[in-house]
């Protein structure tokens, strides 16, 4: 049954209530007689059907605009900010996703950022389609694989520098793709403070390899500018070979004008127990106090 809002059912009621009425009494009363009685009558029995010909068109057309307005109701569906809250709640629901939402025309809708997983950015195109009022989706956000999904996201929380203002790191010869199996150089350079550097990378299969400090490089404090290149041929140095799986891998640096306690660490540890270790210590430091920058390079087949 129609719901149909209150103020247009009074009136509908208040329309049939007339209409009732003047079949039940004369709609005036007349004060004066230009014919007989036979006339009277029947000018009043007229005059009778006009009224209630004329009430019952007042309530067809109420319920003409209840009607509309019911349909009016029912057409209504959920407002722009409603959507984009359902919309929130279900993007919020994904692990290691950093994603942004743009709302166009006929309320089509735009996913950028990124994932942890395909299957992930499928299942929220899957979501989003399926909430009411939605348009067309565009999922335009990328896979990036854990854990470099969680150290973009931590880096991204982490106080904005300017490139000459943090860390540097750069592979040898200079480029963003290796060959598997063939030696990895990186030439880095110190903040431009007096500190402590932390060079750390992340490979696909959820591991991380410290570099510096590492057994290459046990000491690492450096002063500001300073730089050196890890994976040299050298005494005491430390080859880095480069193995599959193949893809985008995450090299991360911070500069530290105090030591992170992070204690003795084995060179390659698990990465998400080290990105639980290293996060607090990361946000309780003072803004002017780290800098870090990031470092993407591919590895790929010969």
């Amino acid at each position: 049954m129609l719901n149909i809002p209150h103020l247009l059912s009074a009136l509908v009621g208040e329309a049939v209530t007339v209409l009732l009425d003047s079949a039940m009494r004369p709609g005036f009363q007349c004060v004066a007689s230009m014919g007989g009685a036979d006339d009277d009558d029947a000018a009043l029995n007229r005059s009778k059907r006009n009224r209630m010909l004329a009430y019952a068109g007042g309530g067809v057309g109420l319920l003409a605009a209840a009607g509309g307005a019911v349909a009016l109701v029912l057409a209504m569906g959920p407002s722009d900010a409603e959507i984009l809250a359902q919309i929130n709640a279900v993007t919020g629901t994904y692990e290691c996703a950093q994603l942004g939402v743009e709302m166009g025309p006929s309320r089509s809708v735009r996913l950028s950022g990124f994932a942890r997983s395909a299957a992930d950015l499928t299942r929220l195109g899957e979501e989003l389609r399926a909430i009411k009022g939605v348009g067309p989706v565009e999922v335009a956000a990328t896979e990036v694989v854990y854990p470099h999904c969680a150290v973009a996201i931590l880096f991204s929380g982490l106080p904005a520098v300017a490139p000459e203002a943090g860390p540097k790191l750069d592979l040898q010869p200079a480029g963003d793709t290796i060959t598997v199996g063939s030696l990895m150089k990186l030439n880095v350079r110190n903040a431009p403070f007096d500190g402590y550097l932390y060079v750390d990378f992340y490979d696909r299969q959820q591991k991380v390899f410290h570099l510096v400090p590492g057994p290459a490089v046990q000491n690492n404090r450096f002063p500001a500018n300073a730089s050196m290149v890890l994976g040299e041929e050298k005494p005491g140095g430390r080859l880095y070979k480069t193995i599959e799986p193949l893809g985008q891998q995450v090299i991360m640096v911070t500069a530290s004008r105090e030591p992170l306690a992070l204690g003795t660490r084995p060179e390659m540890e698990d990465a998400k127990t080290y990105l639980s270790a290293l996060e607090p210590l990361l946000k309780a430091a003072k803004p002017d106090g780290i800098a870090s920058s990031l470092k993407t390079l591919t590895i790929v087949a010969k």
